[in-house]
């Protein structure tokens, strides 16, 4: 068994596609398809189901990709620790982006980093705020942006802004000054919510509670894009940040109620038991420095 093998063997466990996973690896296709039959007759086991839609992870396959990414890491901190000695970062770094990257000054991020860690490879990964702690664990990423709190001793968070949340209504249902319309008139509208453990949804909820008062849940979304659309589209009432709904409002396809405002924290997190890694150390002081700028 092989490092290589390994990181080929994750390639296409995230891909499902052997071509465009020789792709990305810059390998040849036969080369990867040997190189998995190698660990599959190592091991004695399948690791994918070939079908012609894709290669999919078997049972015993999904069970050693963790293992796989646990070595595979290991294996990438050894050689950024004999970097070091050289006072030179380089490795993969992974980072969690739960909203538009335009919000999180995404461009900004990646100019510093590259500037600053010319050896660091950087890339960015769609996530969402309740799952940021899993797939920190699962070392599917780094680092993660996140909106709330991560309550777990294993996570290690900084602060980086408060976001402003506001209640926004399709033109539609509006047919008096929306300043008139109570709580209770507003949360009798239907509403896009989410089953999802989604910090907008949690906060606003607690505010809810103080008067013994639910939602109308009419549709269920949790991506924020989705959410944007959706009020567009006139489906229901719902919660975004300040910034969309502004723009939303100024396009005329929505009004802002102003009956609650809140805030929620956004944030970004990496295992505690990273927090001392240097490119970690550093791109966390880099993304602060943003922040606050």
């Amino acid at each position: 068994m092989e490092i290589y093998q390994l990181r080929s063997f994750i390639k296409i466990a995230e891909v499902k596609n052997l071509t465009k996973s020789a792709g990305a690896l810059n390998i040849s296709q036969s080369a990867l398809s040997s190189q998995i039959k190698s660990l599959e007759d190592e091991f004695q086991i399948s690791l994918f189901n070939r079908t012609p839609k894709g290669m999919f992870l078997t049972e015993h396959g999904e069970s050693l990709l963790k293992h796989a990414k646990i070595i595979a890491s290991s294996a990438e901190n050894m050689t950024e620790a004999a970097s070091l000695l050289k006072n030179k970062i380089s490795g993969n770094l992974k980072i969690g982006i739960n909203t538009d990257p335009e919000f999180l000054n995404i461009s900004k991020i990646k100019r510093k980093i590259t500037m600053a860690m010319p050896d660091i490879r950087l890339s960015f990964v769609s996530s969402q705020s309740f799952e940021t702690h899993q797939i920190l664990k699962r070392l599917d990423i780094d680092a993660g942006f996140h909106y709330g709190v991560i309550d777990s001793p294993e996570i290690f968070t900084i602060d980086l802004i408060d976001v402003v949340i506001r209640v926004v209504i399709p033109k539609e249902f509006i047919n008096n000054d929306i300043n008139e319309l109570t709580t209770d008139d507003v949360v009798s509208l239907p509403w896009i919510w989410t089953s999802c453990q989604c910090p907008f949804h949690i906060t606003f909820q607690k505010e809810l509670d103080k008067h013994g008062l639910k939602v109308n849940k009419t549709s269920d979304a949790v991506d924020e894009n989705i959410v944007r659309e959706l009020v567009k589209a006139g489906t229901g009432v719902a919660i975004m940040r300040q910034d969309e709904a502004c723009y939303l409002e100024k396009k005329g396809f929505i009004k802002v109620w102003d009956g609650i405002k809140f805030t929620v924290p956004m944030k970004i997190s990496c295992l505690k038991e990273r927090k001392e890694e240097k490119k970690i150390q550093e791109v966390f002081a880099m993304i602060s420095k943003i922040f606050l700028s």
